[in-house]
């Protein structure tokens, strides 16, 4: 079936490029989180009310400069990553990406209390929260 799709090539790193490429997206999550924090942003008033005030929250908004310098991150290989990388290693990124997805999803559900859906599965799928706000409201996790 692989060599029948043609992506027989994207099977064929080194052991140490297949780890390398399961870890991809963790990597790339946690630069985008510290860039996230890092970098300046401006603050706008949201339209989600906050439970505990029951005031609008406030936001901080910085995606646009934080692609643009992940985008001259890529373009000149400041990571010392190749540029195919992302392509040669996908396979293995798909797999860890969806790992650390699941992994993450359940601290996330198991770190909220219990709201009133009783059944664990339909929790999981829903969530408990719709947004989790960190670091005094400079990052929001929201599903």
């Amino acid at each position: 079936m692989i060599e029948w799709l043609g992506i027989s090539h994207l099977f064929e790193l080194s052991q140490t490029e297949a780890i390398a490429g399961f870890f991809t997206p963790l990597a790339v999550f946690a630069a985008f989180f510290l860039a996230q924090l890092i970098l300046p942003g401006r603050k706008v008033t949201g339209y989600v009310i906050n439970r505990a005030t029951g005031e609008p929250r406030n936001y901080r908004l910085n995606g646009i400069l934080v692609f643009a310098i992940a985008v001259i991150v890529w373009a000149f290989e400041l990571t010392g990553m190749p540029r195919d990388w992302f392509y040669r290693s996908s396979i293995y990124a798909v797999a860890g990406g969806t790992v650390f997805c699941i992994i993450f999803s359940f601290l996330a559900m198991l770190g909220r209390q219990q709201g009133e859906t009783k059944n664990p599965f339909i929790a999981f799928w829903d969530g408990r929260s719709l947004e989790l706000s960190l670091f005094k409201e400079r990052f929001d996790v929201k599903r």
